[in-house]
This record gives C-alpha cells, structure tokens and sequence, in this order.
C-alpha cells in the first residue's frame, strides 16, 4: 500500500511480553525488529542521500524530518509505549536499513520524456498515460491531472501571451515550458524572459509556477549558482526560476553550462557532506536587462540561451482567475507542444532570439575587446600573468566596462588561446605584449 498501515492489525505482534506466575501475561517493550520488517514489507520506502522517503499516489515524498514515518510508527504501538524515545529508537534502526536504500541511478526509473502526473505517468510521444508503480521511483509529479478536453479552446494564457510576444516566440516559450514538465535534459536549454516593468514577466512565471508546483521550483539566482549551499536546492527539482534578477555579471557560466548539459554537478548541505548529482532543473530567469557573463565556458552558455522579449500588451480582466481554471486544458496544451519537441528533435528557436543572443555574445565579453585593443602578438616577451590581470582591470574602469574576478579572467584568457608558463619563478603569458596607450594608467 501507498499512503499508510492497515487499520486494525493486531499490535501484540509487534510487542515483547512478561509470563507472570498466575499464569497472566503483560506487555513489557516494542519489538523494534518487527515493526521495522513490517513497515518496509507493507509501505513503499526508500533512503537516498540518508534522507527517508515515501510513496504517496505515483510519487516518492521526502520525510526529512521523520514525521510521517513516526507517525506509522506510532500506530504499531500500544499507548503505554508511545515514547519519544522509543518512536526514535525504531525510527533508528529503519534508518540503518540497508535494503532501502538506493542511489541516484536508482531513481526517475522510466523514461526521460515522460510526464508525472496525478493520475498517471504520460508518454507524449506515444500519446499513453501509463498506470503509476512504486518501482518508476518517481522523485517530481505535476500536481495536475491529464485531461483530454472535450474540445480545445482558445485560452486566455495564450491571448495574454500572443498580444505580448512574437509568433514565433510564442512558440518558443511554449516549447520550453513544456520540456519544464520532464526530467529530460537532453535539449540542453535555458531561458531569460526580458521586458520593461508591467511587461507581464512576472504573470508569465508565477503561472509557470503554478503549472509545474511550487514543490518542484527552486528559486537560485543565475549569480547565486554554484555558490557554496546554493547548487544543493537544485536537487531533484523540475524548474528553477527567478524574478527580476540583477544585471550584476555572472563571472563563471561553466556551472550553468554543466546544470543544462546533463553534468556530474557537486552540492552541500550546511553541516552535512558533499553531495553528487546530476541536475533535471530547467532554468527560467526574468530580468529588464540580461546579465553579462565570462569564463572559459561562456560561448556554451550562449549556445544554450533563449531569449523572449515581452512587451506591453492586451489588459485581460480577473486574469489570474482565468488562467488558473484553464490549467487542465493548458496542460494538455503543453503536451501537444512538448510531442512537437520530441518530433522535431530539439526546442523550436526564433530568429529574434538568435540575433539577440548573437548580439549579447558579442558586447559582453570584456576579456575580449581587452584583447583586441590592448594585446599583440610579440615573439619572446613574457608580460606578468598579474601584470596583464592588472591591466585588463585598468582598462575595464577607462572604458566602463564589467570586468570579471581574476581567476575568471585567466580561465577567459586560456579559452582564447592564450599560453603561460614560468619563467624565473613568475607565471607569465608567453609571446604577447601590451598596448599600454590604449590604457589609462591613472
């Protein structure tokens, strides 16, 4: 069974016992063993990453604290023997079962494109709702049925949407939220979602919230990512989007690079140990402004962008309303988008988004026009790793320009195909020079 015990089972099997000379016998202690052995025969449980979890109606829940266990543990108790101390104790020992306990390979064991729903598993490419089964060890479910409607509509998210957006952005931003629903990260995309205030930014992801459930978002900053503490958020996970992000640079796009091409990805909890997984979180950010990046890996990060530009648009009355009755035919909506992905092979990108992704790759990159203006080739000299990284400094603060952290600009610097080595103790570039006159030295 899912959800719980069977009501009525008889407790003394899970008690020890006194025989007393006249011949009456008492209940002296829990039998841990059986409560135990029986709880993992009758309900679907697990131990991952030494957290307990529990299937309930098509999905593995997460019992960090225990209380739900706890609770089935208690049931298997007389009255008497109800104790904080001997819940824990059972409670203990079930933790220390090593038959339960799988590992990231274990888990999400059914196909990638699948969709979790409450009523069932949904293959959008063979058009199937598959029937639930505790050994899928589905870790996410969208907290929606799978409705086949009567008859399609026009609905009111896509007027919202198609008075704000081009066509074929549209399309886009259908597209990719519909890869949100999955754990497939095949397609190797993310998405930022640029728009002036009273845009409809925020209407537009507080409702991609609500469709894929607030229990499958994080909320990390692009930033914040691969920040100590911050990466471990991600963890099993469907979507991780932000609001209105600042447009401060983020000086290392590898990670995100790593979060959206299937990566080994490393994260940790305060006070606990290092934690290895691989990321099933899309990312979604919506900004007025999208930030500037860097690093050795930022021409994948551009590779993977997306960008939609919304702009004002058509006043919906009680849209939030709306929008929210419409969620079962905006889902069933959102498979039919999501069979056009897998059909086709990849996520449809719009003309507009790659022109602006181009245009973006193009400014950002401060190493670079650093580069261009200041470095020549010079056979034989060897300029100070620092004193270059100082220079660099320098000229990002003449021209006004976002520079990066050190390390970042060496990694930028590497990427390029610049070489360095010692050279009497000192990391040096080898064979470049500095056009100092383009630099003001102050």
């Amino acid at each position: 069974m899912n959800q719980g015990l069977e009501i009525g089972m008889d407790l003394k099997d899970f008690h020890l016992f006194t025989k007393h000379k006249d011949g009456t016998v008492t209940p002296r202690d829990v039998f841990d063993r059986r409560i135990v052995d029986y709880l993992i025969e009758h309900m679907n449980l697990m131990i991952y990453n030494d957290v307990l979890y529990i299937y309930v109606n098509g999905v593995y829940i997460k019992d960090k604290d225990g209380r739900r266990i706890k609770s089935q543990i208690q049931a298997l108790m007389y009255e008497e023997f109800k104790t904080v101390i001997r819940i824990n104790r059972v409670y203990n020992l079930l933790m220390c079962e090593y038959s339960i306990v799988v590992k990231e390979e274990d888990l999400n064991a059914f196909p990638a494109h699948w969709v979790n729903f409450k009523n069932g598993m949904y293959d959008p490419v063979a058009d199937i709702l598959h029937e639930h089964k505790p050994e899928y060890r589905a870790m996410n479910q969208i907290p929606h049925d799978y409705v086949v409607p009567e008859q399609e509509k026009k609905l009111t998210f896509c007027k919202f949407l198609e008075s704000r957006l081009e066509p074929d952005d549209c399309k886009m931003l259908y597209e990719f939220m519909a890869t949100c629903m999955n754990v497939d990260m095949r397609f190797q995309k993310f998405m930022y979602i640029v728009g002036t205030g009273n845009a409809g930014k925020s209407k537009t992801l507080n409702y991609i919230n609500q469709v894929i459930g607030s229990e499958n978002v994080s909320h990390i900053d692009p930033q914040n990512l691969g920040r100590r503490f911050q990466n471990v958020f991600l963890m099993q996970m469907l979507l991780n989007c932000v609001s209105d992000i600042s447009n401060k640079p983020i000086e290392d796009a590898k990670l995100i690079k790593q979060l959206t091409g299937e990566d080994t990805i490393q994260g940790e909890y305060k006070g606990g140990d290092v934690i290895y997984f691989h990321n099933t979180s899309s990312m979604i950010f919506t900004a007025n402004q999208i930030p500037k990046v860097s690093g050795e890996d930022s021409n994948g990060y551009y590779r993977r962008l997306l960008i939609v530009r919304m702009n004002n648009g058509e006043r919906i009355p009680n849209l939030v309303k709306k929008i929210t009755d419409e969620i079962p035919q905006f889902i069933y909506f959102l498979t039919r988008r999501l069979r056009d992905v897998y059909m086709r092979g990849t996520i449809f990108e719009s003309d507009s988004s790659k022109r602006e992704v181009e245009g973006i790759r193009i400014t950002s990159d401060s190493v670079q026009e650093f580069v261009d203006m200041c470095i020549t080739e010079s056979i034989g000299m060897r300029p100070r790793k620092i004193d270059v990284f100082n220079y660099y400094e320098k000229y990002c603060q003449a021209e006004k320009l976002d520079s990066i952290g050190r390390n970042s600009f060496y990694e930028s610097m590497t990427a390029k195909g610049f070489v360095d080595g010692k050279s009497h103790g000192t990391w040096v570039y080898k064979d470049i020079s500095i056009t100092t006159q383009n630099i003001y030295l102050g």
